[in-house]
C-alpha cells in the first residue's frame, strides 16, 4: 500500500494511546491500510478493540511504558493525563508526541481521510453482511458502525471547523 501522508514520509511505526475511541481507531485502520506499523494501549476493551485486532493492530489493554520503546511517533488522545506511563516514556525517550488533534494538523488532506473513513466502514459494513445472518445482533453491528463512523468522521471534520 502507498503511504498518502507525505508529513510522515520517514515514519513507519505509530503507537496510538486511547486507542479504543471511535476517532483514534478509525485513524489507526487508515494508517494501517496506508502501510503503517500501528500498536496502541487503551483503558479498556472494547468492540473498537476487536476491530482493531481483526485488522492486524495488536492492543494493550492498560498503560505500560515499554510499549512505545520502537516507536516513530506517538500519538495520543486528549482523555490521558500527562502522567500516563507511555508518554512520560516517549517524552523521555525523544519521541515526537502528538496530541490526535494535533496528529490530524499536521497531515492536511482531511477529505482524503474522510472518504477513506467512509471506505473501510463499508467494507466493515459489506463484510457483516455477508457474514452474518439477519438478526437483533446484525442490525446492532450495523448502528453501531454507523455510529463509529460518524464520530470519527466527526472527529476528522471537527479540525477544520
Amino acid at each position: 500500500m502507498k503511504k498518502q501522508f507525505k508529513t510522515l514520509n520517514n515514519i513507519k511505526k505509530i503507537h496510538m494511546i486511547g486507542i479504543g475511541g471511535t476517532s483514534m481507531s478509525g485513524i489507526a485502520l487508515i494508517l494501517k491500510k496506508e502501510g503503517y506499523t500501528v500498536t496502541g494501549s487503551d483503558k479498556f476493551h472494547g468492540d473498537m478493540i476487536d476491530i482493531l485486532e481483526k485488522n492486524g493492530i495488536p492492543v494493550a489493554i492498560g498503560s505500560h511504558a515499554e510499549l512505545v520503546k520502537d516507536a516513530d511517533i506517538v500519538v495520543y488522545t486528549s482523555a490521558i493525563n500527562q502522567h500516563d506511563p507511555e508518554f512520560v516514556r516517549a517524552k523521555s525517550l525523544g519521541i515526537p508526541t502528538y496530541e490526535r488533534a494535533k496528529f490530524l494538523e499536521i497531515n492536511e488532506n482531511q477529505k482524503d481521510r474522510i472518504e477513506e473513513i467512509r471506505n473501510l466502514f463499508s467494507e466493515m459494513y459489506n463484510l457483516v453482511e455477508e457474514i452474518c445472518k439477519p438478526s437483533r445482533e446484525t442490525s446492532l453491528v450495523f448502528t453501531k458502525l454507523e455510529e463509529a463512523q460518524f464520530w470519527a468522521i466527526k472527529g476528522i471534520s471537527r479540525e477544520v471547523e
